[in-house]
């Protein structure tokens, strides 16, 4: 009776089991050891098994003038956004595509039949997202191999072999070095001689802040930092910095250093990051280097 008993406690233990690994397969639900050994995921609208919170962070500094006492970015940088329903948590691919169409104007065949910008006398301009299907289809490419679909966003892992894959099979090769220095900060004299080179960077944060604008009123003796913190982890491509002064009565009452990055957001739109702010935190600084 025992043994019967056994047997029975058993091949239930067993149908639970099997329920439980059938229910896993077909629904697509991954054991947490999956994601837990591996990176964080990064995406432009909330983090793995979650979604990522928006808080505004905008803030007035009092003063009557300013300045930008240094800094070096490209002027009219490509800034891709995602025009795909089919696609989600794209931000990766996105910053892949950003750094894929700085380095078209060179290296010609990275996107097939397409002209990344115009030559002015002011300087190169790169043309803003016209969703043409050159384009779309490099987005769809650098999103399959990236395997975002898959884990719902972009591991650092994920991202540096896809960008390999996706650039040589145009016939190039790819490489990058480290400008962190921090969770809050890069090695600025390194992001500044990637600029003079004409190389672009990027940066993965598990959390950060955008700046989308920032306002200087002299009539009401302020400058607004249009400023939200985001609470996902996140990639951007990283085109510049600069340091701005704020001055009142003449005297210096503030300076702020922020990075100029294309957003990597579905918009497209281009930005700041702040620098040197207790909410941000940089995972990994990269420049990329295409030839």
């Amino acid at each position: 009776m025992e043994n019967a008993t056994t047997r029975f406690l058993f091949s239930i233990l067993a149908f639970a089991l099997c329920a439980i690994l059938s229910l896993t397969l077909l629904c697509g639900i991954k054991p947490a050891k999956a994601i837990a050994d591996s990176q964080s995921v990064y995406c432009d609208d909330g983090t793995y098994n979650g979604t990522g919170t928006q808080t505004s962070a905008t803030y007035d500094i009092p003063c009557d003038d300013y300045k930008v006492i240094d800094g070096a970015m490209h002027g009219f940088p490509p800034s891709f956004g995602n025009g795909d329903t089919s696609m989600s948590n794209t931000c990766g691919p996105l910053a892949a595509m950003n750094i894929v169409t700085f380095y078209d104007r060179w290296c010609t065949e990275l996107i097939p039949d397409y002209d990344p910008g115009v030559l002015f006398s002011s300087g190169y301009q790169y043309w803003t997202d016209r969703n043409l299907e050159q384009t779309e289809k490099a987005i769809r490419s650098l999103y399959s191999l990236m395997k975002t679909a898959e884990l719902g966003g972009t591991t650092s892992a994920n991202f540096k072999s896809g960008l390999k894959a996706y650039v040589e099979n145009a016939g190039y090769s790819v490489s990058y070095t480290s400008f962190y220095n921090g969770a809050t900060s890069v090695n600025l004299s390194k992001l500044k001689t990637a600029i003079g080179q004409m190389k672009v960077g990027l940066i993965m944060c598990e959390r950060f802040n955008f700046v989308s604008n920032i306002i200087i009123s002299p009539a009401d003796s302020i400058a607004r930092i249009v400023k939200v913190n985001h609470d996902a982890a996140h990639i951007m491509a990283v085109t510049g910095w600069e340091t701005f002064a704020f001055y009142k009565n003449g005297v210096t009452v503030a300076t702020e250093t922020f990075l100029c990055v294309s957003s990597g957001f579905s918009s497209g739109e281009r930005g700041y990051v702040q620098l040197s702010d207790g909410y941000l935190n940089i995972n990994e600084a990269l420049i990329y280097t295409i030839s």
